[in-house]
This record gives structure tokens, sequence and C-alpha cells, in this order.
């Protein structure tokens, strides 16, 4: 249950990390969703390959982007 849920939020989460551009977002579980920021800008793609790590992206972005 827990997994569903953070699949079904993640892509609502990480919307709010998307200024500009485009990001196209791969989950742990095969779903792929792109973002639209609110102006143009470049594309950029993330695969997030577990869950585990999708939560460090939440908890610390700023350290976890660095490190995943």
């Amino acid at each position: 249950m827990v997994r569903a849920m953070i699949d079904f939020l993640a892509p609502t989460i990480m919307r709010q990390f998307v200024i500009s551009g485009t990001l196209n977002l791969t989950l742990a579980n095969g779903s792929v969703h792109q973002l639209q920021g609110h102006s143009p800008g470049p594309l950029a793609s993330i695969i997030i390959h577990d869950r585990a790590t999708f939560l460090c992206l939440v908890i610390k972005p700023y350290l976890a982007f660095g490190e995943a």
C-alpha cells in the first residue's frame, strides 16, 4: 500500500521542482511522466531505480540529487 501511494504521489511531488523546461521522470515501477515547467527551457530526464532513492530526493533534495 505504501509503494502504491509513493508511486501515485511521486509526479506531484517532483512537479514542484520543475520551474522551467521539461523533466521526463521514470519511476521504479516503470511509469514515465513528463513534467512541464512554467516557462520554456531545457529537457532533462531522471530515472529513479528504487523508492528509497525517491524518498531521499524528497526529504533532502539538495543533497540527494548530487548523490543520486
